[in-house]
Parts: C-alpha cells; sequence; structure tokens
C-alpha cells in the first residue's frame, strides 16, 4: 500500500499512502483491506478476483475505495475474498466465490460487496472454501464447500448461504483456517473455554491428539489459563489464542 513495485519488500514499516484515521485493518495472503472512522473500505493488493471491490479486476499498489459501501465497522481479508460488517450487523462479501465462499447462494465472482445476511458481529473468511461468520446471538454460522473435514461443527460439508452451528453458542469470537494441511475452525466462548472443529492432523485444536473431529471439541485445560481474550488466525493456517 505504499505505492511500491510488485516484489519490493521492506524490514521496516512503511507507512500506507494516503490512509489515515483507520479504526480496523485486515490482511490476507496478496490484498488487505482496512476502515476508516468515517464507515468508508478501503483496499490494495491483488484483485485478479475482485477481492478489492471496487467494480474492477485491476491490481492496485495503493489503497482503493470499495464501491456502493458504508458505514462498515468491521472487514476481514481473506483467501481472494473480503467481507465487512456495517454497524446495523449487515454482511457483505465480494471476491472469488467458485465454491459459495461469499455466501450469496452463487458461484459467481463479485467485483462490487454483495449483501449476504444479517445480524453478525464479525467474519472469518481466512480459508479457502469455507467462511464463518460470528453472530450478535452469540451464535456462529458457516457458508461455502468442500468442508471435508468437518470445520462447520455441525456434521454437514456445504452450504451455499450461512447456516447456524447450533454447537457453538456463547461465542465472543470465532477464527476458521482451511490453509493447506490445516482445515479447521476455532471459537471462543465468553468463559473463556475454546472450541476446535474439523482437522487436527498438526496438532492445530491443542488437545494433545491429532485426531480431528466434526464436533467441536475443547483442547487440553493449560494450567494457570483464566481468560482467553483474543483468537485469530496468521496466513499460515495457525489458530493462537492470547490469554492471561
Amino acid at each position: 500500500g505504499d505505492g511500491g513495485a510488485v516484489g519490493t519488500s521492506s524490514a521496516t514499516p512503511v507507512e500506507v499512502l494516503g490512509l489515515s484515521d483507520v479504526i480496523d485493518v485486515s490482511t490476507a495472503q496478496f490484498h488487505t483491506c482496512a476502515v476508516k472512522r468515517d464507515g468508508s473500505v478501503w483496499c490494495w493488493g491483488y484483485n485478479d478476483y475482485g477481492q478489492l471491490g471496487d467494480t474492477t479486476l485491476q491490481s492496485r499498489f495503493v489503497p482503493v475505495q470499495v464501491a456502493f459501501l458504508g458505514n462498515v465497522v468491521h472487514v476481514a481479508a481473506g483467501w481472494e475474498r473480503t467481507c465487512a460488517v456495517d454497524r446495523d450487523g449487515d454482511v457483505y462479501c465480494w471476491g472469488l466465490n467458485d465454491v459459495y465462499q461469499l455466501g450469496d447462494g452463487t458461484t459467481q465472482n463479485r467485483t462490487v460487496p454483495t449483501y449476504i445476511a444479517s445480524g453478525f458481529n464479525r467474519i472469518s473468511p481466512n480459508g479457502q472454501p469455507v467462511t464463518c461468520g460470528l453472530r450478535t446471538d452469540a451464535t456462529v454460522a458457516c457458508w461455502g464447500s468442500e468442508s471435508v473435514f468437518g470445520e462447520f461443527g455441525n456434521g454437514t460439508s456445504s452450504a451455499v448461504a450461512p447456516v447456524p452451528t447450533a454447537a457453538f453458542v456463547g461465542v465472543t469470537d470465532v477464527s476458521v483456517v482451511d490453509t493447506a494441511t490445516y482445515y479447521h475452525a476455532c471459537v471462543l466462548r465468553s468463559s473463556g473455554e475454546l472450541l476446535c472443529a474439523g482437522l487436527n492432523s498438526q496438532g492445530s485444536f491443542g488437545n494433545g491428539g491429532f485426531v480431528g473431529s466434526s464436533i467441536p471439541v475443547p483442547p487440553t485445560t493449560v494450567p494457570g489459563l483464566m481468560v482467553a481474550f483474543n483468537l485469530f488466525d496468521d496466513m499460515g493456517g495457525n489458530a493462537t489464542v492470547h490469554a492471561i
């Protein structure tokens, strides 16, 4: 976002050009998006599937405003797509949609934000074929296809639109990771309890084993752990909990 050419790296932080008063930011493998205090969304990076949301397929070296979208409070950049939540709890997604991962009931890629559903606080579109969101009633809904490892947490393998997961209740945060060999989803409950579902071949559940589950399972109790307060994933596919 500093206007430099593709492949130009920096070992120190550089200022993103023309962007200030930012209240939320999210980065994916090849693009980044931010929300300004005025509710506008700005994205930059690769745009081969319309994930920048500016009506084009042109990649950008500096931030461009996402079209037809305002009053946004949360943005989430994911695998070749982006989702946002506005002040009313409405979800909008755009970009790659070959396996229903945008949740609009189609497999049509979108170069501009498309309304998906209402009643959400946060969205996690970080996996390739699956997107999950935290609803305002502290439950989780997921959508997408090819969820062969059970990361939906409800025994289903696909959904063309948001489908609630009954086992994920009392949730304060959600993260879904579908990169490479890390196909799993985790949620954080208000009690500080962490639940995960999906593939566990790399020990991603944190329960001391490597057996996956299509039904949410908790990790091993951590001695001295009082409350987990932040769940996120990096783009390498590692779900992480910060705790005190």
